[in-house]
C-alpha cells in the first residue's frame, strides 16, 4: 500500500531513497486543494501527494465533458466515430496514442497470436473500444462507471461491462491476450498493484499496452507538465516503466513513433520554464467551471463532410502540408521552445513471461 503521507524520501514507485519534494502546494484541479510534487532522481518519476477521493471530481468532469479543457475533444471523437465507416483510421490520424496502440495490437496479431482476446480498461466513452471492434478485433471495454458503460452500450453496442478491475481480474484470470490502457495509468493511485491486477488477466506472452504523457522528453527541471492533481497523480518516463517491469517480473518495450511523424506533422510546443503557479484550477469549490471551452460534443453534417473530405489522399496531402507551414509560422512567432518529432506520449508494452 502507498504511504498516503509520504513522510520519507523513499520513492513509491522504485522504492529507492531518491525522492524529494520539488514543489509545494501546487494548485489542484479543483479549488481549494493543493498538492506537493515529488520527484525521484533514480527512476525519473514525478508524483503528487496527498491522495484523496476523486469520485465526485470525475463526476464533475463527466457531466461537463464537452466544455472541460483537454477532455472536450473526447466527446467529439465519440460522436464522429459513430458516423464514419473507418473510425480506427480516423482516431489513429488524430492522435499518436491511438496510432501507437493500433500498431502494437496489429503487430501482436501478426507475430504472436491471430484473433487475440482484448480488453480495454477504463473504456470511458467507449469510442476507442468501438473503433477496434469495427476494425475486426475481438474486444470488450471495462469501466468502473455504470453510467459510462450504459451510455457506451446505447451508442455502440453490447460489448462493454462495468466493474472493479481488482475483482474482475481474480474472476477472469488468464482470459485475455491483450490489455489496453490509454491515458489511464496517470490517474491511478497505486500503479504497481493496478498493473499487477492487469497482469492476472493475460496469458503467458500476453501484453499490457499503456499510453501516458511522456516525461522523458523534458529536462529534470520541469515540474509538472500534465493535468493538475488529483486528476493526474503521476508523470511517468521510460525509466519509470523499466522499474515497473522489473518489479513485476515482466519484459518492457516501447513503440517507436517515427512512422507516425512521417505521415503526421506535429510540433510539440515545450516551454518548461512556464510559471505553473499562474495556471488556474478548472473547477471552483462549488463545482462550477472556471475555464470552459464552450464546445459542443456533437459534429454537424458539414463538419462530418469536412472530416471525410480531408481524408481523400490528394486533399489530405495538400491540407497537411498547408497546415504544416501555418503551424510552423505560428509557433516560431509565439513559442520559446519548439521541438520536432518528439512525442508527447509514451506507449509502453509490458509482456508477461
Amino acid at each position: 500500500m502507498i504511504d498516503k503521507n509520504n513522510e520519507n524520501n523513499v520513492c513509491i514507485l522504485c522504492e529507492q531513497n531518491d525522492s524529494h519534494v520539488i514543489y509545494s502546494k501546487l494548485r489542484g484541479y479543483q479549488e481549494p486543494n493543493t498538492f506537493d510534487i515529488n520527484y525521484c532522481t533514480n527512476c525519473n518519476t514525478s508524483y503528487a501527494f496527498p491522495h484523496c477521493d476523486t469520485e465526485k471530481l470525475y463526476e464533475l468532469i463527466y457531466n461537463n465533458g464537452t466544455a472541460v479543457p483537454g477532455y472536450h475533444r473526447y466527446w467529439k471523437y465519440a460522436d464522429v466515430v459513430s458516423k464514419i465507416s473507418n473510425p480506427l483510421q480516423y482516431l489513429t490520424e488524430k492522435e499518436s496514442p491511438y496510432w501507437a496502440v493500433s500498431k502494437a495490437v496489429s503487430e501482436y496479431t501478426d507475430n504472436i497470436k491471430k484473433n487475440p482476446r482484448i480488453i480495454e480498461i477504463g473504456s470511458g466513452l467507449g469510442y476507442f473500444t468501438y473503433a477496434l471492434k469495427k476494425a475486426g478485433y475481438n474486444i470488450i471495454g471495462l469501466d468502473i462507471s455504470e453510467k459510462a458503460v450504459e451510455n457506451a452500450k446505447q451508442r455502440y453496442g453490447d460489448f462493454y461491462i462495468s466493474g472493479d478491475l481488482y475483482k474482475y481480474s481474480i474472476e477472469n484470470s488468464g482470459l485475455y491476450d491483450l490489455v489496453i490502457l490509454t491515458e489511464v495509468i496517470e490517474h491511478i493511485e497505486d500503479i504497481s498493484s493496478f498493473i499487477s491486477a492487469l497482469s492476472k488477466l493475460i496469458q503467458p506472452k500476453g501484453q499490457i499496452i499503456i499510453t501516458t504523457p511522456n516525461k522523458s522528453i523534458y529536462p529534470s527541471t520541469a515540474v509538472w507538465v500534465s493535468d493538475f492533481p488529483p486528476v493526474h497523480y503521476w508523470w511517468l518516463s521510460k525509466e519509470s516503466f523499466m522499474y515497473i517491469a522489473e518489479k513485476l517480473n515482466m519484459k518492457v518495450s516501447f513503440v517507436d513513433f517515427t512512422e507516425f511523424y512521417k505521415n503526421n506533422f506535429t510540433i510539440e510546443n515545450i516551454d518548461f520554464n512556464k510559471d505553473i503557479s499562474k495556471r488556474s484550477a478548472v473547477f471552483n469549490i462549488t463545482g462550477d467551471l472556471l475555464i470552459s471551452r464552450n464546445k459542443s460534443g456533437t459534429v454537424s453534417d458539414f463538419q462530418l463532410f469536412l472530416i471525410q473530405f480531408k481524408r481523400i489522399k490528394i486533399v489530405h496531402y495538400l491540407y497537411n502540408n498547408f497546415k504544416k507551414y501555418i503551424l510552423l509560422l505560428k509557433h516560431i512567432h509565439h513559442s520559446n521552445v519548439i521541438t520536432f518529432g518528439k512525442n508527447g506520449y509514451i506507449c509502453a508494452i509490458l509482456q508477461k513471461s
